[in-house]
């Protein structure tokens, strides 16, 4: 039955032992064929949607309204009805009005994100990018979207009935679900055709071509079934019925199998194209579904889709630091099995709370026995995350002398796979050790809680609510977490949205040293490698655009993400580093420090002017590393501008920014050569 609406009443495994079954097991890269999802999808039980409530350390309260903030209401925290509308309880007119309102939304939505994204791959595939800014079609399906909304949604009164938070106006419900209809059709269009410009079809043969665009078709026909679906469910409380949730999970499930299986017949290769799995693609745009539900509704009522607000993401006070711990189904885990958690402090009671600070901590890699067993015996909970602590320095301070994002969100993900933020979910048996690789997939999960979370307070408290375009972002990390951060940069434009970011990659260059040791050639089988037995499944975690020339290195890297940033956002990458580090000399397995100041002076030279790329690289002779989680983000300089001037200028105006990089005395003092490219 469409919409399953009726009417009516309405423990993990120590990395020391592991099963002889995942022995040399790389989990996440193989090929799953459509019949076997089929069964693993629709088995007797299985809930492959819901998860079970969370057992995280922020307190679970139970049945509370998704557009409060936990613990307080939202008078307390100034909120006003909109439109002067009260916060009585809906007559039966408004009941009836706010459904139909809520109904005519979800169903403008739909239409709205169908063709968009059907122009949007007309675009693609007949000139290779992007559809313009004035495309006639896409506009037309705004229009419709903002027109139905308006005739549907007359007043506050309809649309306090409809479920919507109180401070919701028309106007900004409309920019809202505008935003979501062109952006989930940005995400798909760059999931597929690798990147906002469309590296992958650009290089694609004529049968890959084709690939492509039957992927995308049906992933497109899976978004608009399964709104027609689960829309249904969302909103059965707002006319009397229940929504079977079961069943509703099930019709998705189905229609899941349907757009693999039509997608295999096309596709012999996705996974070679975009790193990404037919199973996993499908799943992808599933959750692509869960978004716009929860931008469509007040609230996704008994669905509790796994995007937006919902019983399990609990807000935590505003200025209080809080570890959240994530469930195993969200993907996360840790080196040995135990669940992923990391810290986040809301921003101050009257400051923006979707300006938000995130440092990857460092901790370098391991690749081997010999190198995770010294892991350990250097930091005993190496691969576990609930021991590390929320250390207010550097950009986590909270004070406005010593950092200038002092008052911004701050989120602090821990480091517990030894595999820079890369492991997509492999599992190694490494001699007497088993670890198990999911940076990336920690970091995912982690950051789509911080989006719920942020999601929900701004709900609450303000009426444009959350709107993932309106997000700044300073994503940093030190040592092996700047290498994530350069790993990870896509995610965060193309799949979260947040198109307002600024990358800095903090005491991580890492260029090749040109030896048979070097990253270029020890990193490819780590990362991209789909059948080595020590691989960490980061293919399906990689920039698409990286995938085809094994872009592994720091500069390769750097190189890749300057193509496609969006500098009229805002968007910048940022390398700190002091140009002689022992901890990146060790990471890149330079013979010595002259060797690496080489290659790090190559590196700049080769990027320098490079739109989007900038350099803050002093020039000390003693060693030094990690300077944005230390006291040095105030104290260190270069060319005589310190370094939390320089990251606030390069955030408050991008395109000011220049780089600063030191001579010094390092010629004399280590025999390197001057830098060839410094006036």
């Amino acid at each position: 039955m469409m919409g399953a609406v009726r009417t009516g009443t309405a423990p993990a495994q120590h990395f020391f032992r592991m099963d002889n079954s995942a022995r040399g097991r790389v989990l996440s890269t193989r090929r799953t064929a459509p019949d076997e999802i089929r069964a693993r999808r629709t088995a007797p039980g299985a809930d492959f949607c819901n998860r079970p409530p969370s057992h995280t350390e922020v307190q679970h309260v139970p049945n509370r309204n998704r557009s409060l903030p936990q613990g307080r209401a939202a008078a307390r925290r100034g909120a006003r009805p909109a439109d002067g509308a009260a916060f009585a309880a809906p007559s039966a007119e408004a009941a009836s009005s706010g459904a139909s309102c809520a109904k005519s939304v979800a169903r403008s939505l739909s239409a709205c994100v169908s063709t968009v994204n059907n122009s949007t791959r007309s675009c693609f595939l007949t000139t290779g990018a992007a559809c313009a800014a004035n495309n006639q079609k896409i506009q037309l399906a705004l229009e419709r979207l903002a027109n139905r909304v308006l005739s549907n949604c007359p007043d506050a009164a309809t649309l306090t009935a409809a479920g919507y938070a109180p401070l919701v106006t028309k106007q900004t419900l409309i920019d809202r679900l505008q935003a979501a209809c062109t952006g989930e059709a940005t995400t798909l269009a760059a999931r597929t055709f690798g990147g906002p410009e469309g590296f992958v079809l650009g290089r694609a043969t004529q049968t890959q071509r084709a690939c492509l665009e039957k992927a995308h078709n049906e992933a497109t026909l899976l978004i608009t079934q399964a709104l027609a679906v689960e829309t249904p469910c969302a909103r059965a409380p707002l006319t009397g019925g229940v929504c079977d949730v079961a069943d509703a999970k099930g019709q998705v499930a189905i229609k899941e199998v349907n757009s693999a299986t039509n997608i295999a017949k096309k596709c012999a290769d996705l996974e070679d194209q975009i790193g990404t799995d037919i199973e996993a693609y499908v799943a992808r745009t599933t959750g692509q579904v869960h978004c716009l539900v929860a931008n469509a509704h007040g609230s996704t009522g008994a669905l509790e889709e796994a995007c937006g607000p919902r019983t399990e993401v609990t807000i935590p006070a505003r200025s209080k630091k809080k570890r959240i711990t994530l469930e195993q189904e969200t993907g996360a885990r840790c080196g040995n099995g135990s669940r992923y958690a990391f810290w986040i402090r809301l921003a101050p009671e009257g400051q923006p709370v979707d300006r938000i600070v995130i440092h990857l901590q460092g901790g370098g890699i391991c690749t081997d026995e010999a190198s995770c067993a010294a892991a350990i015996a250097n930091t005993p909970n190496a691969f576990e995350a609930r021991s590390d602590r929320f250390k207010k320095k550097g950009v986590l301070s909270n004070d406005p002398a010593q950092n200038p994002f002092a008052n911004w969100t701050k989120v602090f993900l821990p480091n517990c796979g030894q595999d820079a933020f890369t492991g997509g979910g492999a599992t190694n048996e490494l001699g007497g050790l088993t670890v198990q690789r999911f940076g990336a997939r920690n970091l995912r999960a982690a950051l789509d809680r911080v989006r719920d979370v942020v999601w929900g307070e701004l709900d609450a408290t303000s009426a444009a609510g959350y709107r993932p375009d309106h997000v700044q972002v300073v994503f940093g990390g030190s040592g092996s977490g700047g290498y994530g951060v350069a790993f990870n940069l896509h995610y965060l434009l193309d799949e979260l949205r947040w198109t307002k970011t600024t990358a800095v990659v903090d005491s991580s260059l890492a260029p090749d040293n040109g030896g048979s040791d070097g990253i270029a050639t020890t990193f490819p089988p780590l990362l991209l490698s789909t059948t080595d037995q020590g691989a960490w499944a980061a293919r399906a975690m990689a920039p698409p655009y990286a995938l085809a020339d094994s872009l592994v290195t720091g500069p390769e890297l750097f190189a890749a993400h300057a193509e496609r940033l969006d500098l009229a956002a805002g968007q910048r990458l940022l390398n700190v580093s002091n140009q002689v580090d022992d901890a990146q000399v060790s990471f890149g397995k330079f013979v010595g420090q002259p060797p690496f100041v080489n290659a790090v002076r190559s590196t700049y030279c080769t990027a320098r002017n490079t739109d989007g790329l900038r350099f803050f690289l002093p020039a000390n002779l003693a060693s030094s590393s990690a300077f944005l989680n230390t006291g040095a983000l105030t104290s260190a300089s270069s060319g005589g501008v310190t370094l939390a001037n320089w990251l606030a200028g390069a955030v408050t105006a991008p395109g000011a920014v220049q780089d600063q990089v030191e001579e010094g005395a390092l010629g004399a003092q280590l025999g390197v050569p001057l830098i060839a490219c410094l006036p």
